[in-house]
């Protein structure tokens, strides 16, 4: 178990790392985060973390990176709060947007994987359950993140969007087998899908017209805007709900 102030100043390194990929230093968090202990007592803290594995250090660099660990905590923390807010504006182009469709399944699957693509700035992939139909989108959205500039990252991320269709066989079994939320998050080594261990995984299940089911899967890179994507497919999922009047 680590501390409340471990645990807060955890959370701290999560956001600065996810606004900015540079490794978090104790100095940096004595002048930006809501501290009034020294430097060296928030150092002896991330070295702590570290040992505990929520924390990592890369070379000789003096500042820390979250780990696997440190986002799953981070991420269960979200999904078991009260709720996450969303602003006003993104709830109305979804509610604008969903509510305009046709009740086409396959319609209404394109507009919204437009819509989390662009406001998510991710990578999406959606499907109408038990077909062959899919939709993708948002690809040249993550070679905006500095990480996948590297060739190897740019090469898995790409060959998994060529090859989706074939891999989702996987990722329903692997994926959606795993429960029957309405939304789940794989991180890291969490996923099952090889060409992506090195991203976060959002899946989100909905109901669409016709008495069908749709998925939505969100790639992006672990260090994802967990909070504003996990208010997107909360928001997608209560709007569907809302409109065809079913509950999962």
């Amino acid at each position: 178990m680590i501390t409340d102030r471990q645990k807060k100043l955890l959370n701290i390194v999560i956001g600065q790392y996810i606004k900015n990929p540079e490794p978090v230093s104790s100095k940096a968090l004595v002048k930006s985060g809501p501290f009034s202990v020294s430097s060296a007592t928030l150092r002896h803290e991330m070295n702590e973390l570290e040992r505990a594995g929520y924390l990592m250090q890369l070379h000789t660099s003096s500042g820390r990176i979250p780990t696997t660990k440190a986002y799953r905590l981070y991420v269960d923390s979200l999904m078991s709060g009260p709720g996450i807010y969303v602003p006003e504006a993104t709830k109305n182009k979804i509610h604008k947007a969903i509510n305009e469709a046709k009740d086409d399944p396959e319609e209404l699957n394109k507009i919204v994987a437009n819509i989390v693509s662009v406001l998510s700035e991710n990578m999406v992939f959606t499907k109408i359950d038990e077909t062959d139909r899919f939709y993708k989108t948002g690809l040249s959205s993550l070679f905006e993140f500095p990480e996948f500039r590297e060739s190897d990252r740019v090469f898995n991320i790409a060959s998994a969007f060529d090859q989706f269709e074939r891999l989702f066989t996987q990722i329903e079994d692997e994926l959606f087998g795993i429960n029957s939320a309405d939304i789940s998050i794989f991180i890291g080594d969490e996923n099952p899908i090889k060409n992506i261990k090195e991203e976060a995984v959002i899946v989100v299940r909905y109901p669409l017209p016709g008495n069908k089911m749709g998925s939505m899967t969100i790639v992006g890179p672990m260090r994802m805007n967990y909070e504003k994507n996990l208010g997107l497919a909360q928001c997608l999922v209560e709007e569907f709900k809302n409109k065809f009047n079913l509950k999962l």
